[in-house]
C-alpha cells in the first residue's frame, strides 16, 4: 500500500468518525430541545426513532440531506469548513460516509468514473481540512 493510499484511509476514517460524532450531537441536542418544549407527561408521544440511536445510525433522512450536511455539526468550525465545500463535494461525501455507497454505485449517480469519485472526495476532505485548519 503507498503512501497516498494509506493517507486516503486514514482520512476516510477520520471524516466517519466526525460526521457520526456530529450526527449523535446533533441528535442528542434534538432531544434536548424537543424535551425542553413539551412537558413529561407528553413525553410518550415522541417517535421512537427520535429516543434511541445507535452508533451506526445517522439523522433521519428528512433532516439532512447532501445540500445542508454542514447542520450535522455543533462545532461552529466544522460547520464552517463543511459549508465551504462545493455541492459536488458534498453529495460525494454525504453518499460515500453517509449513505455507505461504494465509490461505484456514486458514479453511476453522478455519470462520471469511480476514480473521479475517489478523486472529489480526497479533494474534499484536504478542503475540509484545510479549513479546519485556518485561523479565522
Amino acid at each position: 500500500m503507498n503512501y497516498f493510499e494509506k493517507t486516503r484511509i486514514e482520512f476516510t476514517g477520520f471524516i466517519k468518525a466526525v460526521i457520526r460524532n456530529a450526527s449523535i450531537d446533533y441528535k442528542r441536542k434534538l432531544l434536548k430541545s424537543i424535551e425542553h418544549e413539551i412537558s413529561v407527561a407528553d413525553f410518550s408521544n415522541i417517535p421512537k426513532e427520535l429516543l434511541s440511536y445507535d452508533d451506526n445510525s445517522f439523522l433521519l433522512e428528512k433532516d439532512i440531506t447532501y445540500s445542508n450536511i454542514e447542520n450535522l455539526f455543533t462545532n461552529e468550525k466544522y460547520y464552517r469548513a463543511m459549508k465551504k465545500l462545493s455541492d459536488r463535494e458534498k453529495l460525494v461525501l454525504y453518499l460515500t460516509v453517509i449513505e455507505e455507497q461504494k465509490a461505484e454505485q456514486v458514479a453511476k449517480v453522478m455519470n462520471t468514473t469511480k476514480e473521479n469519485i475517489w478523486q472529489i472526495k480526497s479533494r474534499a476532505i484536504k478542503n475540509f481540512l484545510n479549513s479546519l485548519s485556518d485561523k479565522k
